[in-house]
């Protein structure tokens, strides 16, 4: 029995300094007794024939799917020993840790026989099956060695000798174990060196395969981190070459950012490069804004550049993230909360005043023209301004909102248009852009524009015209995209007339007028409007109030609300907080002088969707019953004036009548 590598020159191309030391002869000798032992304990005979179950075709491709990274990195090995000694006579098998053949190769004399000995691809090879073999010791001890005729447990493997080596990681994971096999009378004295040398050869490739994996994944999970940043993304090394680049970064400057690695930065850049600057001072920046001159035109961009230093303190690369302006400020408005609530659902009310202000909105929404919106404080002008921005082309982009009469007016110029670094004391040093700038893509409501001093309106009228700004302190035209709202409880027209407004900024602000009609002039709208606010409120303050009494509601529709809609919706959130039972009643608006309230509640009052608790009595002056009937005629037909006069007994002239009376139309 050969049991120790051969000094000779092993074939094949192999260097016998790389083969590791099989083990010793009486190390062999030990696991070969040891082998001998478990063959007695598990009961088998030396003269047994036994073959393990034959596999299917589909479990021995699933078992060589699930080994593929091994069989791909063995078999050109394998077939690399063969083909270098043609006139060989043994075999090759590549055998899993489980002790199944995965594939086998060689003299074909020979593997005829050995399958008649159970030994195919996909066949198992076990102690307790096949009794003593190199493959088996080798996966059970983990070690190289080499079984020779009769040191076989079982008398069929006698003729034969076989020499295995485990093919074990660095990592000490277990693959499996490669086999040389052959007929004892034709072993070679170095094949048990061969194939140690072989076994590790291969555990390395598969470590070097898996590294390299390892690698491309990483390199893969970088260039897609790289890619989804939502900056622009560039590596500039020490010549000022672009080392990397990820897609947006290209798409921000309009080239393939693939075929700009290599360049240099200025073939991408009209003007200097300011990155070059970092790679000559080694002093980067932080969320500096430039105007750079690209083959795209002229870009607005929001820049950071890290050096990247050597052990020396020399930059060797500089990594520069950059962001158009535009997705700075969109991301902006968005943390600022700069998004419009309110849609056209949100404006509560059936009169025709108001409904006719609605279909208008409606139809400004869908242009970019100015929108003027006139109304007394309360009536809704911000939920107006916001319904026509959301039902627009603009409605993903931001919405702002400027109270031109809360601002100071020194500070009115930099809160509209912007400051740049160093504009005045106190300035930030980055400088700062102006709402007509946030607002870009989407739209900006001045409310309270009647308080604009004039010096500003004339400013006002410049951006208008131009659709762009200079920020204080600035040289640079930027230019703006931002739909413009004004809003004001100013007749405009009127403080022309006394010089207090620009004629010119206000024909080019009134382009579409919307008057929003005061409380008191749609009071059929009142009930509507109490409840939506009862149901809202209630559910805010997490309060069981479900209903407003009749002689409340009328008392509430008598009134006058100097304060509009706000005031109501203000009225119904106190009565809410006070009443200690589900119903609101007259009580609970002390802010009504007692006049407001009859001394008896209608049995019924029509209104949308409130509930009525029925009175004691029907009585009340001839008026409030009139105006009643009127509302429960007109509510009862959707408002179907000849429908309810129909129902009234009188004609539709008198209903008309009766309704302007009533201001129910």
């Amino acid at each position: 029995m050969l049991s120790e590598t051969s000094s000779e020159a092993l074939p094949f191309g192999l260097d016998v300094d790389l083969v590791s030391e099989p083990a010793p002869s009486h190390d062999s000798d030990l696991l070969i007794r040891q082998s001998w032992e478990r063959c007695r304990q598990y009961g088998l005979s030396p003269e047994a024939a036994f073959l393990s179950p034959v596999p299917t075709t589909e479990e021995i491709i699933r078992r060589r799917r699930n080994r593929k990274e091994l069989i791909d990195v063995a078999e050109p090995f394998m077939r690399t020993i063969l083909n270098a000694t043609p006139d060989a006579r043994f075999i090759i098998s590549l055998v899993d840790a489980d002790g199944y053949v995965l594939s086998l190769a060689g003299d074909s004399r020979l593997q005829a026989a050995f399958r008649k000995h159970n030994f195919f691809v996909g066949a198992r090879w076990r102690e307790e099956e096949v009794g003593t073999s190199s493959i088996v010791i080798s996966l059970l001890a983990r070690r190289p060695v080499q079984v020779v005729g009769e040191q076989h447990y079982c008398k069929r493997f006698h003729p034969y000798t076989c020499a295995a080596s485990p093919l074990i990681t660095k990592e000490g994971e277990l693959l499996g174990c490669l086999c040389i096999s052959g007929q004892k009378r034709d072993i070679y004295p170095n094949t048990l060196g061969m194939t140690i040398a072989i076994g590790e050869a291969i555990a390395k490739q598969v470590e070097l395969r898996r590294a390299l994996a390892d690698l491309q994944f990483s390199n893969r999970c970088q260039e897609a981190i790289i890619d989804s940043i939502f900056s622009g993304f560039m590596i500039i090394d020490r010549n000022g070459n672009i080392a990397q680049m990820n897609e947006l970064g290209g798409k921000i400057f309009g080239i393939n950012a693939a075929q700009a690695v290599g360049k240099h930065i200025s073939e991408i850049v009209n003007s200097r490069p300011v990155v070059l600057d970092v790679l000559q001072t080694g002093e980067g920046w932080t969320d500096r804004e430039f105007f750079i001159d690209t083959k795209r035109g002229l870009l607005r961009l929001v820049k950071t550049a890290i050096p990247v230093k050597n052990a020396s303190g020399e930059v060797v690369y500089v990594i520069e993230t950059f962001r158009e302006m535009d997705r700075v400020h969109e991301f902006a408005t968005k943390v600022m909360g700069a998004r419009a609530r309110f849609t056209f659902d949100d404006i509560i009310g059936n009169s025709p005043c108001l409904r006719q202000a609605v279909d208008v909105a409606a139809l400004a929404a869908q242009s970019d023209s100015t929108v003027l919106l006139q109304g007394e404080t309360g009536t809704g002008k911000e939920v107006f301004a916001q319904a026509i921005h959301n039902a627009s082309p603009r409605a993903r982009g931001p919405y702002l909102a400027v109270n031109c009469a809360a601002i100071p007016r020194d500070l009115m110029e930099s809160e509209l248009f912007g400051y740049v670094e160093g504009a005045f004391s106190g300035a930030s040093k980055s400088g700062r852009p102006g709402k007509f700038e946030l607002a870009s893509g989407g739209t900006l409501l001045l409310d309270e524009i009647g308080e604009l001093p004039l010096d500003m309106q004339a400013k006002l009228l410049r951006v208008l015209q131009d659709k762009a700004v200079m920020r204080i302190g600035g040289n640079k035209v930027i230019p703006v995209d931002t739909r413009i709202i004004a809003a004001t409880n100013k007749n405009l027209a009127e403080e022309v007339r006394k010089g207090n407004f620009r004629q010119d900024l206000y024909y080019r602000l009134n382009v579409i007028t919307i008057n929003l009609p005061p409380l008191r002039e749609r009071k059929e709208d009142i009930p509507l409007l109490a409840q939506h606010f009862l149901k809202k409120i209630s559910a805010r303050l997490n309060k069981e109030v479900r209903t407003i009494s009749p002689d409340a509601l009328l008392a509430l529709a008598r009134y006058d609300w100097p304060g509009n809609v706000r005031e109501l919706e203000n009225a119904i959130e106190r009565a809410v907080n006070i009443t200690r039972s589900t119903t609101i009643d007259r009580q609970h608006f002390s802010f009504l002088t007692c006049s407001y309230f009859p001394n008896q509640s209608p049995t019924h009052l029509a209104t949308a969707g409130v509930t009525l608790e029925p009175c004691a009595t029907p009585e009340g002056t001839l008026e409030e019953m009139e105006y009643l009937a009127l509302v429960k005629a007109l509510e009862g037909t959707r408002w179907n004036v000849t429908r309810a006069a129909r129902a009234l007994g009188i004609s539709r002239t008198t209903l008309y009548e009766k309704m302007k009376k009533y201001h129910l139309r």
